[in-house]
């Protein structure tokens, strides 16, 4: 499932969970041999007797390269995502691209993500101010703009301050913000990220130096291809085809991973 993996953790986003049932359920209704668990190695590659190679092994979370990156405060969004049990009760989140915004709404949530089969109704229209009853107007509950957070969370970005959710998409962007800002989030721009040690997370905002002493840093600043297996298949000599992240891993999204899979398997 790769990022979808990630993603259907992510609260409002537990459909995604079904995307991955779906393409589970079609490849062994069409017989494709599936092998999980480990890499494709080149002893895989050579004795499978294969015409052409696809190769689609995704991104890999990019790091910080400043002093203390590998501090034992700092988890990339994988482990966050994963592991959000880990995570401390004070957050610097650094990136608010997509995956920042997504980490952060999954941390500040107290419930966690919700299992798609059984949707909080009640829970969700609770927050959007939806009233189940229809006894108010337009079916509208008075505004609540402060939602429970478990969790003090800073959430950076090096791009101006009003440039926030800026690139969000424009399906769910609005509500990705708006839940983030209405459980207390504080977004800063402007950021220069110094260094990490035991103080926390030294940064200049605006020009002027900080440290926030956060328990957690989780970097959200973009992705880099996974690209090992590629060197390999192509050492054989075959033609060789990358799709989706491993081929091009800036703003990768789902739409463009799946057509770049379409649009290969339609050519060959």
């Amino acid at each position: 499932g790769g990022q979808f993996n990630l993603a259907r953790r992510i609260p409002g986003k537990e459909d995604y969970a079904e995307t991955i049932r779906y393409f589970r359920n079609r490849l062994d209704e069409l017989g494709v041999e599936v092998r999980c668990g480990r890499p494709a190695s080149l002893a895989d590659l050579e004795s499978g007797g294969f015409d052409e190679i696809v190769v689609a092994t995704g991104v890999r979370p990019r790091r910080l390269d400043i002093p203390g990156a590998d501090h034992p405060s700092v988890m990339t969004y994988v482990e966050a995502i994963t592991n959000a049990a880990r995570v401390g009760a004070e957050v610097a989140i650094v990136g608010a691209g997509g995956i920042g915004f997504d980490v952060a709404a999954l941390l500040s949530n107290p419930h966690g993500p919700h299992d798609p089969s059984h949707p909080d109704v009640e829970g969700f229209s609770s927050e959007w101010g939806i009233d189940l009853s229809y006894t108010q107007p337009g079916a509208l509950l008075p505004a609540n703009h402060q939602w429970p957070s478990s969790r003090k969370i800073h959430l950076l970005q090096r791009k101006p301050r009003d440039s926030f959710g800026a690139s969000l998409s424009k399906t769910r962007g609005w509500a990705n913000f708006l839940e983030v800002m209405f459980r207390g989030v504080t977004m800063t721009g402007d950021v220069i990220y110094r260094k990490i040690d035991d103080a926390g997370l030294h940064i200049e905002a605006g020009g002027k130096p900080q440290t926030l002493k956060v328990d957690t840093i989780v970097v959200c600043a973009g992705q880099e291809s996974a690209d090992d297996a590629l060197s390999l298949a192509r050492s054989l000599g075959k033609p060789v085809h990358a799709i989706g992240g491993v081929d091009k891993p800036q703003q990768l999204d789902a739409v463009r991973a799946i057509e770049d899979g379409t649009r290969l398997a339609l050519s060959l």
